[in-house]
């Protein structure tokens, strides 16, 4: 597999070229495993009826209180989906961690008064938090459960991380494509993946 001979970048070497072709076969077989994985996801039967309507702290202004049936969504997904994050937290610590990062359109709810994080796996027997994203669907007037990162339990090779919420979390796809990596940098926090 190679590109259009034609494409090439200013002063790229033969061995770059091949190596990029190579790199590109790679590239292609990953989007179509991508694209099977997902046409996979989507063929889902519909998984266990969400037993409760969980009752959620809002962390905008006001509070107050959201259910499980709610129809808040950030505004780039608000049409196909409702999309929120759900943290075991005080409203307020979640809204200010929020406001620092200049999070202004991600609707953030807190599960610190109900099971959600216990019953969908995103908290262990211990109480350890974990990042796992669900999928939910609406069958009339009840909710069932669709999906789970459940990457984050899977066995993993030697030195693998779990990468489990990488498809929504673009600054790690963003990372991998340059030659640092995720890295481990102490000073930047914020990139290395937990």
């Amino acid at each position: 597999m190679s590109v259009d001979p034609a494409i090439r970048f200013p002063g790229e070497s033969d061995e770059y070229r091949r190596a990029r072709n190579r790199l590109l076969a790679a590239e292609i077989e990953l989007r179509r495993t991508i694209e099977r994985v997902a046409a996979q996801r989507r063929a889902l039967p519909a998984g266990g009826a969400v037993p409760h309507d969980y009752v959620f702290e809002e962390t905008a202004d006001g509070g107050g209180q959201v259910r499980f049936s709610l129809d808040g969504a950030a505004p780039h997904l608000a049409h196909p989906l409702n999309f929120v994050v759900v943290a075991k937290s005080d409203p307020a610590r979640i809204g200010n961690f929020a406001h620092e990062r200049g999070w202004r359109n991600l609707r953030l709810l807190s599960s610190r008064n109900n099971n959600y994080n216990r019953d969908y796996h995103g908290e262990s027997p211990e109480g350890e938090q974990s990042p796992v994203l669900n999928v939910f669907t609406r069958d009339g007037d009840r909710f069932r459960h669709r999906w789970a990162t459940e990457l984050m339990f899977a066995p993993r090779d030697e030195g693998e991380e779990p990468r489990h919420v990488d498809s929504i979390w673009p600054i790690w796809n963003v990372l991998d494509m340059t030659p640092g990596g995720r890295g481990s940098d102490p000073d930047f926090p914020a990139m290395q993946y937990e």
